[in-house]
């Protein structure tokens, strides 16, 4: 039988990952799992180009930065609340890069997780043909099995 010690659930704070939560929530306690929850700051929405070649631009990163990090932090506390913490022992992990898909599964490498959960909004084909998205990023190159929640399914399901 496959064991399942970890969860994490990953989150851009968006509808389609805020229902991705309750699974991971529900799991955990389900399977007295750990539960990990994680954020990715885009960090090319921090840096800026520098006029001049051979600048850095440290100068501007800086409170970019801070307050991207502090409004994340802001999220996800209050996404995670203390009793989660208290009862599924839920960490919480901002990470930096501009590619969350590969951000989300180092993470999972890392700290050996046994399942990730991720929210999708359930784009058009033509859409995911085009762009793809983090959750189908995520369950091509897993180290471990994915489960993807819909937005749109879960909707359904709380109206009946």
């Amino acid at each position: 039988m496959i064991a399942i010690r970890t969860i994490q659930v990953a989150t851009d704070f968006s509808k389609a990952s805020g229902v991705a939560l309750p699974y991971g929530r529900n799991l955990a306690q389900a399977l007295s799992a750990g539960l990990h929850v994680v954020h990715v700051v885009d960090d090319l929405a921090v840096s800026t180009i520098p006029l001049v070649p051979g600048a850095a631009d440290a100068v501007h990163a800086g409170p970019r930065q801070a307050e991207l990090n502090a409004r994340a932090q802001e999220q996800i506390d209050q996404a995670v609340t203390t009793d989660d913490r208290r009862s599924l022992g839920a960490k919480v992990a901002l990470l930096m890069s501009h590619t969350p898909a590969q951000a989300v599964l180092s993470y999972a490498r890392d700290q050996a997780m046994d399942l990730i959960i991720v929210g999708t909004r359930g784009r058009p084909e033509i859409a995911q043909l085009l762009l793809g998205s983090v959750a189908q990023q995520v369950a091509r190159r897993a180290p471990c099995p994915v489960l993807i929640v819909r937005e749109e399914e879960h909707d359904q399901i709380a109206r009946t």
